[in-house]
């Protein structure tokens, strides 16, 4: 019975895992944008950062909880 009162929290804590797992790669990716575009190309479009930020961060929350309601519920 504790084993089931405790799977929403369990869930919940490995989705957050992975989330941070994928914010980590998101964040290394966006800093050799940021610098490639400042060394190589000589500008920087911080819009189009912030865009690309906001969509990678919301596809990794989206697979961090798919796949965890996959291998919970599989």
């Amino acid at each position: 019975m504790r084993l089931i009162a405790e799977l929403p929290f369990s869930f919940v804590k490995h989705a957050i895992g992975a989330s941070i797992i994928g914010s980590i790669g998101i964040v290394i990716l966006l800093l050799v944008n940021f610098l490639h575009g400042k060394i190589v190309e000589k500008k920087v479009n911080v819009a189009s950062l912030k865009r690309i930020a906001v969509v990678s961060f919301l596809r990794i929350i989206a697979v961090a909880v798919f796949g965890t309601a996959l291998f919970f519920y599989s």
